[in-house]
């Protein structure tokens, strides 16, 4: 059955075991852009906690038996339909965390992902925390510009740095048992690319023996600002 909503004994509302909330076919009226199907809040009237360790929404979903081989599972999941003309942008899924005037926050983080194995888990295929996956045009494309992932630290007027906070784009690195660590360290890699063939000027730039000094065998072809350059590689570990 569908939506049967009811008040509960605990100031909120209730759905009825084996019920859903359905809004099929809902149309957003113009004067409802802030929250034209689920509102909980604005800046002028938030939803506020009494109590630490607040989670404002929450959700603990089991995939169970039904999730067999080559199912789709997905605790919560967007779609939009980017049907205008010249957006701005179209954002599937938005999180910001605005660090109050005067606030002091530790460690405050727009979106997280986290994938956590059991003792005995085990997997295929692949696994990661956080992905991006980009889908081109079937098409020739000539304008804009198309990335996988993007990255961006922007800076205002007044904002100087020092030595100290330590700041960078990208930030990532190692932790846990410390014999964890160095099997990892012995045997990861900090960086795996597939998919590209190896060629004079491509992004895997190789041009044949004598090309390079020494050990140096390839290279990686990078941009920064108009400007192409390109990243020395060589095939052991000394020269």
């Amino acid at each position: 059955m569908d939506s049967q909503l009811y008040p509960s004994s605990r100031n909120g509302l209730k759905i009825n075991r084996g019920g859903r909330l359905n809004l099929s076919a809902v149309v957003v009226k113009d004067a409802n852009t802030a929250g034209g199907v689920l509102k909980a809040g604005d800046s002028t009237n938030p939803v506020t906690n009494d109590a630490a360790n607040m989670q404002f929404i929450s959700g603990y979903f089991d995939s169970g038996a039904a999730d067999a081989s080559n199912s789709d599972s997905r605790a919560a999941s967007f779609t939009l339909k980017a049907t205008g003309l010249l957006q701005d942008f179209s954002t599937g899924v938005y999180g910001e965390v605005t660090v109050a005037a005067g606030g002091n926050v530790r460690n405050p983080v727009g979106v997280q992902g986290q994938l956590t194995f059991d003792a005995n888990s085990f997997i295929q295929g692949l696994g990661y925390a956080v992905g991006g996956y980009l889908s081109a045009p079937a098409k020739a494309c000539n304008t804009g510009t198309m990335a996988v992932g993007n990255f961006e630290y922007n800076f205002p007027a007044s904002y100087s740095q020092g030595a100290s906070p330590v700041a960078s784009v990208i930030r990532a690195g190692v932790g846990g048992d410390s014999t964890a660590v160095a099997s990892f360290e012995d045997n990861g890699f900090l960086f795996e690319f597939f998919g590209l063939s190896a060629g004079s000027g491509k992004i895997f730039n190789t041009q044949g023996a004598g090309a390079y000094p020494a050990a140096l065998v390839a290279s990686l072809k990078i941009r920064v600002g108009t400007t192409e350059y390109w990243i020395p590689l060589q095939n052991q570990q000394a020269a």
